[in-house]
Protein backbone atom coordinates (compact mmCIF):
# COMPACT_ATOMS: atom_id res chain seq x y z
CA UNK A 1 0.00 0.00 0.00
CA UNK A 2 2.47 2.59 1.02
CA UNK A 3 5.12 3.81 -1.66
CA UNK A 4 8.32 5.60 -1.37
CA UNK A 5 8.72 8.96 -3.06
CA UNK A 6 9.19 8.54 -7.14
CA UNK A 7 13.10 9.41 -8.55
CA UNK A 8 10.96 11.47 -10.84
CA UNK A 9 9.02 13.02 -8.48
CA UNK A 10 10.63 17.07 -7.75
CA UNK A 11 11.91 17.27 -4.43
CA UNK A 12 10.73 20.47 -3.83
CA UNK A 13 7.19 18.39 -3.89
CA UNK A 14 7.54 15.82 -1.40
CA UNK A 15 9.36 18.13 0.78
CA UNK A 16 5.82 20.46 0.88
CA UNK A 17 4.02 17.32 0.80
CA UNK A 18 5.68 16.13 4.65
CA UNK A 19 5.57 19.71 5.36
CA UNK A 20 2.13 19.82 4.87
CA UNK A 21 1.61 16.55 7.11
CA UNK A 22 3.91 17.95 9.67
CA UNK A 23 1.80 20.99 10.03
CA UNK A 24 -1.61 19.58 10.26
CA UNK A 25 0.04 17.40 12.33
CA UNK A 26 1.19 19.55 15.03
CA UNK A 27 -2.66 21.36 15.54
CA UNK A 28 -5.00 18.25 14.04
CA UNK A 29 -3.72 15.01 14.56
CA UNK A 30 -6.45 12.73 12.53
CA UNK A 31 -5.89 15.49 9.86
CA UNK A 32 -2.39 15.07 9.37
CA UNK A 33 -2.77 11.60 9.65
CA UNK A 34 -5.30 11.17 6.86
CA UNK A 35 -3.56 13.46 4.84
CA UNK A 36 0.20 11.05 4.95
CA UNK A 37 -2.50 8.75 3.90
CA UNK A 38 -3.91 9.65 1.05
CA UNK A 39 0.12 11.23 -0.22
CA UNK A 40 0.95 7.30 0.40
CA UNK A 41 4.32 7.87 2.56
CA UNK A 42 5.41 5.06 3.72
CA UNK A 43 4.75 3.66 7.14
CA UNK A 44 7.91 5.05 8.94
CA UNK A 45 7.62 8.33 6.92
CA UNK A 46 3.73 8.30 8.40
CA UNK A 47 4.96 7.74 11.78
CA UNK A 48 7.50 10.52 11.92
CA UNK A 49 5.76 12.77 10.46
CA UNK A 50 2.72 12.56 12.82
CA UNK A 51 4.28 12.17 15.99
CA UNK A 52 6.74 14.78 15.01
CA UNK A 53 4.22 17.09 14.15
CA UNK A 54 2.12 16.19 17.16
CA UNK A 55 4.92 16.55 19.52
CA UNK A 56 6.13 19.90 17.99
CA UNK A 57 2.42 21.16 18.39
CA UNK A 58 2.95 20.20 22.05
CA UNK A 59 6.62 22.00 22.85
CA UNK A 60 4.96 24.98 21.23
CA UNK A 61 2.25 25.18 23.38
CA UNK A 62 4.00 24.08 26.79
CA UNK A 63 6.59 26.64 26.42
CA UNK A 64 4.82 29.14 24.29
CA UNK A 65 1.63 29.48 25.43
CA UNK A 66 2.14 32.50 27.87
CA UNK A 67 4.26 34.23 25.34
CA UNK A 68 1.17 33.69 22.90
CA UNK A 69 -1.58 35.17 25.20
CA UNK A 70 0.76 37.85 26.05
CA UNK A 71 1.30 38.78 22.09
CA UNK A 72 -2.25 38.71 21.66
CA UNK A 73 -3.11 41.14 24.67
CA UNK A 74 -0.73 43.19 23.14
CA UNK A 75 -2.04 43.42 19.97
CA UNK A 76 -5.90 42.66 20.23
CA UNK A 77 -8.51 43.90 22.03
CA UNK A 78 -10.10 41.92 24.59
CA UNK A 79 -13.66 40.88 24.36
CA UNK A 80 -15.65 39.68 27.52
CA UNK A 81 -15.83 36.19 27.20
CA UNK A 82 -19.29 34.93 27.08
CA UNK A 83 -20.90 32.07 29.15
CA UNK A 84 -19.97 28.93 28.49
CA UNK A 85 -22.94 26.29 27.87
CA UNK A 86 -21.96 22.50 28.94
CA UNK A 87 -23.61 20.03 27.29
CA UNK A 88 -23.69 16.34 27.57
CA UNK A 89 -20.53 16.36 25.31
CA UNK A 90 -18.71 18.45 27.39
CA UNK A 91 -20.32 17.22 30.59
CA UNK A 92 -18.77 14.02 29.88
CA UNK A 93 -15.19 15.17 28.72
CA UNK A 94 -14.84 17.40 31.90
CA UNK A 95 -16.41 14.35 33.82
CA UNK A 96 -13.76 12.23 31.92
CA UNK A 97 -10.63 14.54 32.54
CA UNK A 98 -11.21 14.35 36.38
CA UNK A 99 -11.69 9.97 36.28
CA UNK A 100 -8.19 10.02 34.44
CA UNK A 101 -6.12 13.09 34.54
CA UNK A 102 -3.18 13.74 32.49
CA UNK A 103 -3.32 10.05 31.45
CA UNK A 104 -6.75 11.24 29.76
CA UNK A 105 -6.31 14.17 28.60
CA UNK A 106 -3.04 12.66 26.50
CA UNK A 107 -5.34 9.60 25.55
CA UNK A 108 -7.96 12.05 24.13
CA UNK A 109 -5.38 14.31 22.20
CA UNK A 110 -4.95 13.03 19.07
CA UNK A 111 -8.17 11.37 17.99
CA UNK A 112 -10.66 13.94 19.67
CA UNK A 113 -9.20 16.99 21.05
CA UNK A 114 -6.82 19.09 19.10
CA UNK A 115 -3.19 19.42 19.83
CA UNK A 116 -3.38 23.03 21.68
CA UNK A 117 -6.49 21.96 23.14
CA UNK A 118 -5.05 18.86 24.34
CA UNK A 119 -1.57 20.41 25.78
CA UNK A 120 -3.37 23.53 27.34
CA UNK A 121 -5.38 21.52 29.50
CA UNK A 122 -2.71 19.01 30.62
CA UNK A 123 -0.81 22.00 31.90
CA UNK A 124 -3.61 23.30 33.80
CA UNK A 125 -3.63 19.98 35.60
CA UNK A 126 0.06 19.00 35.84
CA UNK A 127 3.29 21.28 36.60
CA UNK A 128 5.62 18.71 35.66
CA UNK A 129 6.56 19.47 31.96
CA UNK A 130 8.63 16.55 31.33
CA UNK A 131 5.59 14.46 32.70
CA UNK A 132 3.24 15.99 30.14
CA UNK A 133 6.08 15.40 27.14
CA UNK A 134 6.00 12.16 28.50
CA UNK A 135 2.46 11.16 28.08
CA UNK A 136 1.71 12.67 24.97
CA UNK A 137 4.62 10.70 23.53
CA UNK A 138 3.10 7.97 23.79
CA UNK A 139 -0.18 8.49 23.09
CA UNK A 140 0.62 9.71 19.44
CA UNK A 141 3.01 6.83 18.84
CA UNK A 142 0.56 4.21 20.04
CA UNK A 143 -2.39 6.23 18.53
CA UNK A 144 0.07 6.56 15.02
CA UNK A 145 0.54 2.91 15.17
CA UNK A 146 -3.04 1.48 15.68
CA UNK A 147 -4.05 4.33 12.68
CA UNK A 148 -0.92 2.93 10.11
CA UNK A 149 -0.59 -0.09 11.41
CA UNK A 150 -4.56 -1.37 10.71
CA UNK A 151 -4.32 0.67 7.13
CA UNK A 152 -1.16 -1.61 6.55
CA UNK A 153 -2.06 -4.81 7.63
CA UNK A 154 -5.66 -4.45 5.85
CA UNK A 155 -3.73 -3.81 2.82
CA UNK A 156 -6.08 -0.43 2.35
CA UNK A 157 -5.07 2.54 -0.09
CA UNK A 158 -7.46 5.74 0.49
CA UNK A 159 -6.03 6.82 -2.66
CA UNK A 160 -7.44 4.18 -4.89
CA UNK A 161 -10.88 4.01 -2.71
CA UNK A 162 -11.27 7.46 -3.08
CA UNK A 163 -10.99 7.02 -6.76
CA UNK A 164 -13.12 4.18 -7.27
CA UNK A 165 -15.84 6.31 -4.82
CA UNK A 166 -15.73 8.62 -7.54
CA UNK A 167 -15.80 6.73 -10.28
CA UNK A 168 -19.07 4.98 -9.21
CA UNK A 169 -20.33 8.22 -8.60
CA UNK A 170 -19.93 9.87 -11.88
CA UNK A 171 -21.22 6.09 -13.94
CA UNK A 172 -24.53 6.44 -11.70
CA UNK A 173 -25.11 9.97 -12.72
CA UNK A 174 -24.46 9.42 -16.51
CA UNK A 175 -27.28 10.10 -18.63
CA UNK A 176 -29.44 6.94 -19.47
CA UNK A 177 -29.72 7.04 -23.72
CA UNK A 178 -32.92 6.30 -25.62
CA UNK A 179 -33.89 5.70 -29.24
CA UNK A 180 -36.53 8.06 -29.69
CA UNK A 181 -38.83 8.13 -32.59
CA UNK A 182 -39.44 11.81 -34.45
CA UNK A 183 -43.03 12.28 -33.33
CA UNK A 184 -42.50 11.87 -29.76
CA UNK A 185 -39.47 14.82 -29.49
CA UNK A 186 -41.77 17.77 -28.44
CA UNK A 187 -42.94 15.06 -25.60
CA UNK A 188 -39.56 14.44 -24.63
CA UNK A 189 -39.12 18.12 -24.97
CA UNK A 190 -41.97 19.17 -22.59
CA UNK A 191 -40.43 16.56 -19.95
CA UNK A 192 -36.87 18.36 -20.14
CA UNK A 193 -35.24 15.45 -21.71
CA UNK A 194 -31.77 16.74 -23.43
CA UNK A 195 -31.57 15.69 -27.07
CA UNK A 196 -28.19 15.03 -29.25
CA UNK A 197 -28.04 15.92 -32.26
CA UNK A 198 -27.08 12.56 -33.70
CA UNK A 199 -29.08 10.43 -36.21
CA UNK A 200 -29.30 6.77 -36.16
CA UNK A 201 -27.42 5.74 -39.51
CA UNK A 202 -30.06 2.93 -39.71
CA UNK A 203 -32.79 5.07 -39.10
CA UNK A 204 -32.52 9.08 -39.92
CA UNK A 205 -36.28 9.38 -38.36
CA UNK A 206 -34.95 8.29 -34.83
CA UNK A 207 -32.81 10.36 -32.45
CA UNK A 208 -30.79 9.38 -29.62
CA UNK A 209 -32.00 11.43 -26.65
CA UNK A 210 -30.72 11.64 -23.07
CA UNK A 211 -31.68 12.97 -19.51
CA UNK A 212 -31.19 16.07 -18.79
CA UNK A 213 -31.72 19.57 -18.02
CA UNK A 214 -33.68 22.10 -20.60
Amino acid sequence: MYQEFSPKQPMTESFLDLLIVFALSSTKYLIGASSALVKDFNFLLSMITTVGGGMTGVIVYLYCWDGILWVKHKLFTTKPHAKVKFNKFRRWLVGFIKNYGLFGIAFLTPVLLSVPVGTILAASIEPNKWKIKRFMLISFVNWSLLFFGIFQLLDINPKDTINRLLRRDQTSHKSSIWLVPAENHQAFRNQKILFFHHQDAGNPEIWRAGRGGA
